[in-house]
């Protein structure tokens, strides 16, 4: 004949609870991102080629970013480059860029040099904000990979000096910044945003 049932008491136990409801915390927060960071996105997509072989492919942590423009209002995902070799690499060696989505660069202070595009291989529209997040100066600029050069390619240095003499134009030297946004060239006017129309008009808003 079998005994009573035993009731369970181990769930009951006071450290027991905290233990579990611990675990259960942890796994609600690594499972989604946006309680961590605002937004999900995809794992960035970069290149297999000879000059992108010591990039960081590890994702960077992501918000939800709000830009207004008279009567329009849009909502990406930004990448956050908040460290200095995160702002370095930025989207260097990225394959593609996905529409609605941008890196966001915190920088330590005003500036007036503009951004260059070494390494990078997709054409973006650089908005520089003030520390307002008005919109002082827009760049356009087009990939600046490695010339293959005949009958040898482009050394380090030449390849460097080359991007930022392309990019040097485009620098809002009149006008300082504080922060970047790097979005797909052309997305915002696929948006109804004119680049022409858009400084001083135009505002990002992280929260």
């Amino acid at each position: 004949m079998k005994g009573r049932p035993q009731k369970l008491r181990l769930i009951s136990h006071p450290k027991v609870v905290l233990v579990i409801a611990g675990v259960i915390v942890a796994i609600a927060i690594a499972c989604s991102g946006s309680v961590v960071t605002g937004v999900t996105l995809a794992d960035p997509q970069f290149l297999n080629h000879v000059d992108c072989q010591g990039i960081d492919t590890r994702p960077l942590p992501a918000e939800q970013i709000k830009l207004e423009y008279r009567d329009i209002e849009l909502r990406i995902g930004a990448e956050i480059a908040s460290e200095a070799p995160q702002r370095t690499q930025g989207f260097m060696c990225r394959s593609e860029i996905a529409t609605g989505t941008g890196m966001y660069f915190e920088l330590p202070a005003e500036s007036i040099r503009g951004f260059w595009m070494f390494n990078t291989y997709v054409p973006l529209d650089i908005l520089y904000l003030d520390p307002d997040g008005f919109t002082v100066e827009i760049a356009t600029l087009a990939p600046c990979p490695r010339s293959s050069g005949e009958p040898d390619p482009e050394t380090d240095n030449e390849w460097r000096v080359r991007c930022a003499a392309e990019a040097e134009p485009h620098a809002p030297t009149d006008h300082p910044y504080l922060d970047v946004l790097e979005l797909p060239a052309g997305w915002l006017e696929s948006q109804g945003i004119p680049l022409e129309d858009a400084i001083e008009l135009l505002v990002v808003i992280r929260r």
